[in-house]
């Protein structure tokens, strides 16, 4: 499994769109997240997990007024697909920077 931790400062959002199925954990603070298409809306506590299918747009958000939230998104390490993979954390870190 590959991961990737990233934290979203009081009010910061920000949106990526995963180019395969990616797990989403809040590791710290609240996170709202909206997903393209979707008409429910999500909020993470600490400790709370989802799998977020690909191809889908979504944007994250940090709920507390002065407290960041931290999360770390995780791919399937994957024999025969490693070539993608090291793109994939590179492109999910463009779109988040």
């Amino acid at each position: 499994m590959l991961t990737m931790h990233l934290t979203l400062q009081p009010g910061q959002a920000a949106s990526f769109t995963p180019d395969c199925a990616t797990r989403l954990r809040c590791l710290e603070g609240m996170l709202w997240l909206v997903r393209d298409r979707d008409t429910e809306d999500k909020v993470l506590e600490a400790g709370d997990s989802l799998q977020l299918p690909g191809a889908a747009r979504h944007v994250l958000s940090s709920v507390g007024r002065n407290e960041p939230v931290t999360i770390e998104l995780a791919v399937p390490f994957a024999s025969g697909g490693t070539a993608l993979r090291p793109r994939w954390l590179a492109h999910c870190l463009r779109q988040f920077l």
